[in-house]
């Protein structure tokens, strides 16, 4: 089953995320990301170890990062395409986090309390200061899914 799909950003390939409902292939029944080179039509596993779990990829807008939802634990991770590094942003929902448009900051939501209920609400994390700031659009409003203007300075939910 393929699940999340997006274009690189040169247009060379697509990255997706695949579940393999077969056990002998994948015992632990997680989804993972692969590759797919639209020169050569050749398939991989993203990253060495094809059962390492993600869905939802994105690329950052240079293809030097990528960012993508994780489980065990929930999370969303940046990696690094040409190190392999990576690291870890801890949220409630899994969902995909959106990239300035200079790729310098990432969007993702999770759940806040607020009194007596659970909210969704905006976090922005800045890679270059390794800043991680809770946007406060307004208590109580649940926010969803924001996305940058083309030029970064509006973000719409």
């Amino acid at each position: 089953m393929i699940l999340g799909i997006t274009w690189s950003p040169d247009s060379r390939g697509i990255l997706y995320g695949r579940l393999d409902f077969d056990l002998a292939v994948n015992p632990a029944n997680v989804q993972s990301i692969w590759w797919l080179d639209l020169t050569s039509g050749e398939t991989a596993p993203l990253f060495q170890d094809p059962l390492t779990p993600g869905f939802n990829p994105r690329w950052s807008p240079d293809g030097k990062r990528l960012s993508y939802s994780s489980i065990n634990p929930l999370e969303i991770r940046i990696y690094e395409m040409e190190s392999g590094d990576s690291l870890s942003l801890p949220t409630q929902l899994g969902y995909p986090g959106a990239w300035s448009p200079d790729g310098k900051k990432l969007l993702f939501l999770d759940i806040d309390q607020e009194k007596d209920s659970f909210v969704n609400k905006i976090y922005s994390y800045d890679l270059e200061n390794e800043w991680l700031t809770a946007l406060a659009i307004e208590p109580g409003y649940d926010e969803s899914f924001p996305v940058w203007s083309p030029d970064g300075e509006w973000i719409a939910l």
